[in-house]
């Protein structure tokens, strides 16, 4: 068992340095190395660089193109969608976009190119939008950052939106509303979410 522990103890750090010295030729040297990306890129191993998959970079252009319009990431999932875009992801078993991919790719700087897994980030991959249309598309989502929370029919204020967080494990609070028919009574003490307080 201590043989078994050791072996995995010294592979473990062989794969750490191996990394480590990846990024740093990356940083010093501007080496690209292959790891696990988005979807729209694939990596090359002739010329140790990354393709493009342009069928692919069109749904992220459209992305960007929807964002900075000023639709949300809701509104932007069942557009691509509904147009069939290519999906752009890591997992094949996804059947269409979800609005956590469709945020992701929004916040992060891999579509203009960066590496974002190195600090600072670092351009390491062809960018497939230009910079203006992600700082237009970021600065529209900054915009929409509202203070509220939405459901079907809700408009409320979240007063505590950034604030409230739980004590044990640090997350932040998450607000769920959930519809009731009208002919329905609730007891006084009865929980958003169907649970009795």
């Amino acid at each position: 068992i201590h043989a078994n522990h050791e072996y995995s103890k010294k592979l473990g750090g062989n794969v750490k340095s191996s990394w480590t010295k990846r990024k740093k030729d990356l940083k010093e040297q501007g080496k690209p190395y292959r790891a696990k990306t988005f979807g729209w890129l694939k990596w090359n191993d002739t010329t140790k660089q990354y393709d493009v998959d342009e069928e692919k970079a069109k749904s992220v252009k459209r992305i960007f193109e929807l964002c900075a319009a000023g639709h949300g990431v809701r509104t932007i999932s069942r557009a691509l969608n509904k147009e069939k875009l290519p999906y752009v992801g890591s997992y094949k078993i996804s059947k269409g976009w979800a609005n956590v991919r469709v945020q992701r790719i929004l916040t992060r700087k891999e579509a203009i190119g960066y590496n974002c897994n190195v600090e600072p980030p670092i351009k390491m991959y062809p960018a497939v939008i230009d910079e203006k249309l992600w700082h237009d598309a970021n600065a529209r989502l900054i915009e929409r950052k509202t203070g509220k929370y939405y459901g079907s029919r809700n408009d409320a204020k979240n007063l505590f939106a950034g604030l409230a967080k739980c004590s044990q494990c640090g997350r932040a609070m998450c607000l769920h509303t959930q519809q009731t028919s009208k002919n329905e009574q609730r007891k006084p003490n009865f929980g958003a979410r169907g649970g009795i307080a």
